[in-house]
């Protein structure tokens, strides 16, 4: 053991990583495609990055027989790392991995073979329909399908900042002028133009003395040329 004295500073490893790790860099075998198809589900979000983890660096074991259950000690449980059964950690509201309570629960995805079943058996429920009942529930599921993708990408924009308040602002500032020196001009702001503005020339003024002025000035000159 060290006995040096000075700086606490941990330093970094010896040897660094220049190129993250990669689980599938050789291919994916049989048992890697297990593990990556594997859901995860009925866990918190804490426990969830734990299990994701083990995925990405190949620290993931699977069951190979169903565990027991730590509340209804029966085998029922099918999932890696789960402590509980989906039926006890649903009616608990807890998580099945670490056993506590919390509201960001993480649903359990459904596995390829149930949504193999739900499929077929959607699938023989629209065959058995008359066709005007059929193009109904395909109007209306399309219709849903479009209102939660709209949904989502409502819920994306709002999470990165984007509101439609902030683009009809950028759009009303757009439309001010903007003029040489660089300064917006909101056209509200700007005084109204109009017949009254307009600066009528002085009353006082004499338009006929000025052009017969102008006429002597152009024959005193054309007298001077003739004399020359």
């Amino acid at each position: 053991m060290s006995t040096r004295k000075g700086s606490a500073a941990k330093r970094g490893q010896k040897y660094q990583n220049t190129v993250a790790f990669n689980n599938v860099k050789y291919g994916i075998d049989t048992k890697m495609e297990k593990i990556l198809g594997a859901p995860v589900g009925a866990v918190c979000k804490r426990c969830k990055e734990k299990i994701e983890w083990r995925k990405k660096f190949k620290k993931y074991k699977i069951l190979s027989a169903p565990a027991s259950c730590e509340k209804c000690k029966k085998k029922t449980i099918r999932h890696s790392y789960h402590r509980m059964c989906l039926e006890c950690a649903g009616a608990a509201q807890v998580c099945a991995m670490c056993k506590q309570s919390s509201d960001d629960i993480v649903d359990m995805p459904a596995s390829k073979m149930e949504q193999l079943r739900i499929q077929q058996e959607e699938e023989h429920k629209i065959a058995m329909m008359r066709e005007r009942d059929r193009r109904t529930f395909l109007r209306r599921k399309e219709r849903e399908e479009e209102e939660a993708a709209a949904a989502a990408k409502a819920a994306r924009d709002a999470e990165a900042g984007i509101c439609d308040d902030d683009g009809e602002a950028a759009s009303d500032a757009d439309d001010t002028d903007t003029p040489l020196d660089g300064h917006a001009v909101d056209p509200a702001s700007a005084p109204a133009s109009s017949d009254d503005d307009v600066e009528d020339p002085p009353e006082n003024l004499n338009w006929e003395d000025d052009i017969s002025d102008d006429e002597d000035t152009a024959a005193d000159t054309d007298q001077l040329n003739n004399n020359e």
